[in-house]
């Protein structure tokens, strides 16, 4: 059928109207055609042929599909998307687990699956919760969903739905449309096999141990001979002294203490000589650092373990039992996990530990040091110490000053280290040159002792034998940094220079003003420069009052007169200007 001019209808043959219809046969199927629009159309076509009354008659059925062809496409795409993601997700060495809103699993790849030993079809649709034995505020695929954040990296350890002990490294985040949570990732490390060989190490070091204590009892005795003692704290410097008057002070007694300095200070020196003056010196001394260790490994070495706790775990006394009577050292307490700063917390005020896995408490008598590589203040408001912990740790606090603070003592600890370094490498280097003393004095020494031992045992293996150390033998990054503040002096002398002749200008006119016995106000005002004068190159020597006189010309009687003169403490320089 088609329209007439007229208006009207007019039929016309099938084969006009559908010249892609095949009229010999039966048809369906499906085709795409341009319909009047010039748009391209896809149709399902069902054709039948019927006889009536000795006539053929073909009936057809067309239904427009483009918008549901263009779905299957888009569904396809998206299959085959998924496909190539997976693919992805299986070529993975780490664990990967997806949840939807509700906290079912309903993914989980190759990586996953060796981890816990479990199948997709295991896991699928079911709680993350129960999989994995582990509530909400331990699970960082709950906590995801809950709160809608990326959830950092945390050390987990769960006994998995088939009854073996896990350990992984892991981290979440929530799966977000249009500000509605969907579902959530975790990415899963394992670290199983790791604690394992641990937990070996930890049995063959305490098995070795148990067998030294029982054949030979006098190695015990020798071994806490060795420990450093106060006459191994190297310095003259009036903050470095102090601070071992307050370390003999805290040994007399059997309180917490509480060491905080920058990396390379000497802390440890400091916990062994508390250790070895007090009366726990013929007691054990142990020491571990607490940022070395995941959470789960930490607490497994601080309190041990009860066998079936986890796969492969046997009754091991952890350090608080094995130091018992003793002193236990945690460095870098900073870096110990919030949840096991807590379990410290419980022996500090109960003394009495648990074994991980165990029921009964065990007492124990052990004293804590503890030390900080930062400010304790900083330290708890940044919530990385607990503050309940950290009046229990300390009850004395000690704070070591950093080398640049303690400049003067830099020639007597180089001395040390080269004679130190001379029988350890059987050489007979003499001493420093006066230009790398002068290098060393005005470097910042960020590496603090521990730096000033390294350049100097590298300078000795550089120099060969005798004579002695040049800038040639030093390290090029220290070299770099001498230079640099070499230019920087010469610019700083200029300025000095200008200073200095603007000062001596003041001083001219006040004697005339003396002599003529007038204007007091310049005089108060000559005294308030060269004042600041004197405080500002005493801030630039570090309170060194010989380089400080050299600076200004005059003779060091004659600054010492100005020092007392002003009121000028060089103990509190940078409050005065």
């Amino acid at each position: 059928m088609a329209a007439d001019g007229d208006g009207g209808m007019q039929c016309l043959p099938l084969k006009d109207m559908f010249p892609w219809l095949d009229l010999s046969k039966e048809q369906t199927g499906c085709i795409e055609v341009i319909n009047s629009s010039n748009r391209i159309v896809a149709l399902s076509v069902k054709s039948k042929r019927h006889f009536l009354n000795g006539r053929l008659y073909t009936s057809i059925l067309l239904t427009d599909i483009t918008e549901q062809i263009k779905l299957q496409k888009k569904n396809k795409q998206m299959v085959d998307f998924k496909q190539k993601y997976e693919q992805t997700l299986e070529s993975l060495f780490d664990g990967v687990i997806i949840t939807d809103k509700e906290g079912k699993i309903i993914y989980i790849n190759k990586a996953q699956e060796q981890i816990d030993n479990v199948t997709k079809e295991d896991v699928y649709n079911r709680k993350a919760n129960e999989v994995f034995n582990l509530d909400n505020g331990s699970s960082v695929l709950m906590q995801a969903l809950i709160t809608k954040k990326d959830v950092p990296e945390r050390h987990q350890y769960y006994i998995n739905m088939v009854g073996q002990a896990v350990n992984i490294v892991t981290y979440g985040y929530p799966l977000m449309i249009n500000d509605k949570v969907i579902g959530a990732v975790a990415i899963c490390r394992d670290t199983t096999k790791a604690k394992e060989l641990a937990e070996k190490v930890m049995y063959y070091y305490n098995t070795r141990q148990n067998d030294q204590a029982v054949k030979a009892p006098a190695a015990k005795i020798k071994a806490n001979n060795s420990y450093y003692t106060f006459k191994d704290l190297i310095g003259n410097n009036a903050a470095f002294k102090e601070a071992i008057r307050w370390a003999q002070v805290s040994a007399e007694t059997d309180s917490s203490v509480l060491i905080y300095g920058l990396t390379g200070t000497g802390k440890e020196l400091f916990a062994q000589s508390i250790h070895s003056h007090s009366d726990r010196r013929s007691g054990p001394f142990m020491g571990i650092n607490c940022a070395a260790l995941p959470e789960s490994l930490l607490e497994s070495i601080l309190f041990g373990t009860v066998k079936g706790a986890f796969t492969g775990a046997i009754d091991r006394a952890g350090l608080f039992e094995q130091v018992n009577g003793g002193t236990l050292f945690l460095d870098e307490l900073n870096s110990m996990p919030l949840g096991l700063q807590a379990k410290l917390l419980r022996v500090l005020q109960d003394s009495t530990i648990r074994r991980v896995g165990g029921s009964q408490d065990i007492s124990v008598d052990v004293r804590i040091i503890s030390s900080l590589n930062t400010n304790p203040n900083e330290a708890v408001e940044k919530r990385v110490l607990r503050q309940d912990l950290f009046y229990r740790l300390a009850v004395v606090s000690i704070r070591i000053p950093p080398l640049k603070e303690r400049r003067d003592d830099i020639p007597m600890l180089t001395s040390f280290f080269v004679g130190k370094h001379n029988r350890k490498l059987k050489k007979s280097v003499k001493n420093i040159s006066p230009e790398v003393m002068n290098c060393f004095l005005n470097y910042q020494w960020p590496g603090n002792i521990r730096e000033l031992e390294h350049v100097l045992e590298c300078a000795m293996i550089v120099i060969g034998d005798g004579g002695l150390i040049t800038l040639d033998h030093l390290p090029q990054h220290l070299i770099s940094c001498y230079e640099q503040q070499q230019e920087d002096s010469c610019i700083h002398d200029h300025e000095l220079n200008n200073l200095v002749v603007f000062d001596a200008g003041f001083r001219k006119l006040s004697h005339q003003n003396k002599r003529k016995k007038t204007n007091h106000i310049l005089k108060h005002k000559i005294d308030s420069t060269e004042r600041d004068l004197i405080v500002k190159i005493l801030n630039e020597t570090q309170g060194n009052v010989s380089r400080t006189a050299r600076i200004l010309g005059i003779s060091r009687q004659s600054l010492q007169y100005r020092l007392k003169k002003y009121n000028i403490n060089r103990t509190s320089l940078s409050a005065l200007t």
